[in-house]
């Protein structure tokens, strides 16, 4: 597997969809893509490496995809993650979702849901909606 290079540190304006406040943790919600209520995106269990960290942090965690689909990721995670943090995530389009080495998908999220595991061995994981993206063409 070759090396890619690593994304730049963003901060928050240049992630930041419009409408966002990213002062403390108070975020305003901007929908990517189209929303029901009543029906839930569908989920691909799909494991790929996944690198995340907290929105202005300069250092990535890396960890592994459980499920994506079009709206959110759910990642295994070192740490609990504060509910309604501000998260990036980056990721290799997978296949099975539209890409076909299309590029790397950075991923302005908002952490929807922390979840402890019921057992000591289970890894803590994380479910972030994402709120807005960018492709970084191979």
């Amino acid at each position: 597997m070759s090396a890619r290079p690593e994304p730049e540190a963003s901060s928050p304006e240049d992630l930041a969809p419009v409408g966002w406040s990213l002062s403390g943790v108070t975020m305003q919600r901007r929908e990517v893509f189209s929303f029901d209520p009543t029906t839930r995106a569908s989920r691909y269990e799909i494991s790929i490496p996944v690198r995340y960290r907290p929105l202005g942090e300069l250092g990535w965690i890396e960890t592994k995809t459980i499920n994506i689909s079009c709206t959110g990721v759910l990642f295994e995670t070192d740490e609990p993650l504060q509910v309604e943090s501000p998260v990036e995530l980056s990721f290799d389009l997978p296949v099975e979702i539209g890409g076909a080495g299309v590029g790397e998908l950075t991923c302005l999220g908002q952490v929807v849901r922390s979840i402890m595991p019921p057992s000591s061995d289970a890894p803590l994981a994380a479910a972030a909606a994402i709120a807005d993206f960018k492709v970084t063409q191979h």
